[in-house]
């Protein structure tokens, strides 16, 4: 059966992305969306559904009921150069 979501092509493909030839800095993220277009489909993006550990989580900060507000307000939790001040919603656990 085909769902929904295999019909589309996903809106990063239509795009014009530049040179994707320069490597990205050392330490840093490459950009993520968080898939986006399958969030809008009510699904969950694809790095959660995909890995095998499953020790990635995806959710609602901002609702108290959620697994990843429960995660987040561990004291084991931290976040990449936060020190920087650009406030990254990726956080990860020690």
């Amino acid at each position: 059966m085909e769902r929904g979501y295999a019909k589309r092509t996903a809106p990063e493909y239509d795009k014009d992305w530049g040179d994707r030839r320069r490597a990205s800095p050392v330490g840093n993220a490459r950009k993520c969306h968080f898939c986006l277009h399958r969030v809008h489909n009510g699904q969950l993006p694809s790095c959660v559904t995909s890995c095998v550990g499953r020790a990635t989580f995806f959710g609602n900060l901002n609702d108290p009921q959620s697994m990843v507000h429960r995660l987040v307000g561990s004291a084991r939790v931290m976040r990449l150069k936060e020190h920087l001040g650009t406030q990254p919603h990726v956080f990860y656990l020690t």
